[in-house]
């Protein structure tokens, strides 16, 4: 959740491990947030650039026609104080479901709502977009530079 957005998985599941768990997976554009969040440090919201499996300490937000990924992620983003403000535990403070559950909506009139996500989905698109390029193009340098370095291939 630390990246925006998230485009590289940390870990992987085997089909195995996801038939024979509680997880279930994620579709691209769905908002995340920790359940766990550490004393001190920020709490970081993103959005899935790719589909992946979450684990119970991740609570995703799915989007569906009412409310577009854009919308959730910046109205959760604006919210977080909000839904932080109540969390409970020691060293690791944490969250529940019902703490996203029961944060009160705001939902402006359609006409608002469809200029905010025509102008917001089209910058989310490209953030993804350019975050896929980035890592392609980190890719083709971590394998073209040592070939370089050591004279395997010359540019001339």
């Amino acid at each position: 959740i630390n990246e925006f957005p998230i485009i590289n998985p940390t870990e992987k599941i085997s089909e195995l491990g996801i038939n024979n768990s509680a997880t279930q997976m994620m579709p691209i554009g769905t908002i995340v947030l920790p359940f766990v969040i550490s004393v001190g440090k920020p709490v970081s919201i993103s959005i899935l650039g790719i589909e992946t499996a979450g684990n119970q300490s991740v609570l995703g937000i799915i989007p569906n026609k009412n409310f577009s990924s854009s919308f959730i992620y910046y109205y959760i983003k604006n919210k977080k104080n909000d839904i932080y403000s109540s969390v409970t535990g020691g060293a690791q403070q944490h969250i529940n479901k019902g703490n996203v559950d029961n944060t009160e909506l705001i939902l402006p009139n359609e006409d608002i709502l469809t200029k905010f996500n025509f102008i917001t989905t089209k910058l989310i698109d490209k953030i993804l977009k350019n975050s896929m390029e980035n890592q392609t193009l980190s890719q083709i340098r971590d394998a073209l530079l040592p070939k370089l370095m050591s004279g395997e291939i010359r540019v001339k």
